[in-house]
């Protein structure tokens, strides 16, 4: 017969927080977790700690609560969900410490984008010829309201001519004259 009972190293000290975004970049009226580690002076977890947590936010964003308490990993976390706006980069700061240590403390930065919301077109000024026709390169670079690259996403280009010409079809004569020993002629 045995047994084996759970053990449970328990630090008490706080010496240091970090918080992170999971994810950091997240589309309007989405939602990110929040998780803050509480660490002791030798890196353990420190259980049992009410961390507070702030929110700065001008796109209308909640926290699903202000404090949460750590577990047996040092952790604890919230879910922040944000508004229907999108925000500057890096515009939504969550900074949280310890309740009772203020001086224990730690700040993360959340974008609130993931849309295309800026096209760039680009070109050189090479023009190729592929008889009948002329070639032109063209770029387009998509980007979210953080600057950031959107993939997948279909752009259509439309040309719309500013003004037409009138051509005019004529005989070179003295083209067909200096060509005339062309057996083609």
């Amino acid at each position: 017969l045995s047994t084996s009972p759970p053990l449970e190293y328990i630090a008490t000290e706080p010496h240091y927080m970090n918080i992170q975004a999971d994810p950091s970049l997240i589309a309007s009226l989405g939602s990110s977790t929040i998780l803050a580690q509480i660490r002791d002076v030798n890196d353990n977890p420190v259980k049992n700690q009410i961390v507070v947590f702030n929110l700065n936010d001008t796109v209308d964003g909640t926290l699903s609560s202000s404090k949460a308490e750590t577990d047996s990993s040092g952790q604890a976390s919230v879910v922040y969900t944000a508004g229907k706006t999108t925000s500057a980069k890096d515009g939504v700061v969550v900074t949280s410490h310890i309740e009772g240590a203020t001086d224990i403390t730690d700040t993360t930065s959340l974008t609130v984008g993931g849309k295309a919301t800026r096209i760039v077109f680009g070109h050189d000024e090479l023009l190729t010829e592929n008889a009948p026709f002329y070639t032109k390169a063209l770029g387009v670079i998509v980007t979210d309201n953080a600057g950031n690259p959107v993939a997948g996403k279909k752009v259509d280009f439309t040309v719309q001519p500013t003004h037409y010409s009138k051509g005019v079809l004529y005989f070179d004569d003295d083209m067909w004259k200096k060509d005339s020993s062309d057996p083609v002629c």
